[in-house]
């Protein structure tokens, strides 16, 4: 995944997300804490704005602590290329999970749970 410092221009955000070939990026400060997630979309019609005028602080998150039926939950909706996981505590960017590792992780417990309960 991609992240960008907050003070990063358009410009150069697009083409690190070009040459990356990512649709969504994030914005984090020196400490790592999430600003918010950016869309190539937001970035191209930018202008001369920044990663932090550009990020969304509202997008859908998941935290590193909950369930992967929590996680399913929460991603019931979700359209896009990946889901930012942040730690509750510090709202440090710890990862980013894509929808389909998200599933693969869910059918994977369901498998080990179905084997459980045949054995």
């Amino acid at each position: 995944f991609l992240s960008f410092q907050p003070d990063i221009c358009a410009n150069m955000m697009l083409a690190q997300m070009q040459e990356a070939q990512k649709t969504e990026a994030y914005c984090v400060d020196k400490k790592g804490f999430f600003l918010g997630k950016i869309s190539i979309f937001d970035v191209v019609a930018a202008g001369d704005r920044t990663a932090a005028q550009l990020a969304d602080p509202e997008c859908l998150k998941l935290y590193a602590d909950q369930s992967i039926n929590e996680a399913m939950e929460a991603a019931i909706d979700f359209v896009g290329e990946g889901l930012p996981v942040l730690d509750k505590v510090g709202h440090q960017l710890v990862g980013v999970v894509s929808e389909s590792h998200l599933f693969d992780a869910y059918n994977s417990v369901t498998r080990q749970v179905r084997e459980i309960e045949t054995a």
